[in-house]
């Protein structure tokens, strides 16, 4: 058991590294935020995002970059709350987390995902 234990680390770092090499990989949090991670830099995902949200005529978007993060808020037609924040990996690798409501929507976090990683590639 403990040879098993010692080499997880190494396992969910290979991974990682498998998912980052696609380009893009995604996940669900428990809470309703869907994550995702991106061969860019914060303002590179920050800018992307912005652009996604404009397309879908969301309202009221703020946003703000850094070399290092970034965030955004917008609202929807029904005016539920978008909150998506944008962490930097590493130099070239980028998280984007996207919240919207209290409960989380895939479908609208799946489309903002996959629009800004479309404007990415």
């Amino acid at each position: 058991m403990m040879i098993r234990a010692a080499h997880l680390p190494s396992i969910v770092a290979l991974a990682a590294a498998a998912a980052l090499l696609t380009g893009c990989s995604q996940a669900k949090e428990a809470t309703g935020t869907y994550e995702a991670y991106f061969s860019a830099n914060p303002e590179q995902v920050v800018a992307a995002a912005r652009d996604t949200l404009e397309d879908l005529k969301f309202r009221s978007i703020t946003a703000t970059a850094t070399a290092v993060d970034g965030e955004l808020i917008a609202y929807t037609g029904q005016d539920k709350k978008v909150h998506i924040k944008v962490d930097g990996e590493g130099a070239t690798v980028s998280k984007l987390s996207v919240r919207v409501g209290t409960l989380g929507d895939e479908r609208i976090s799946n489309t903002i995902i996959e629009n800004t990683k479309a404007r990415l590639d």
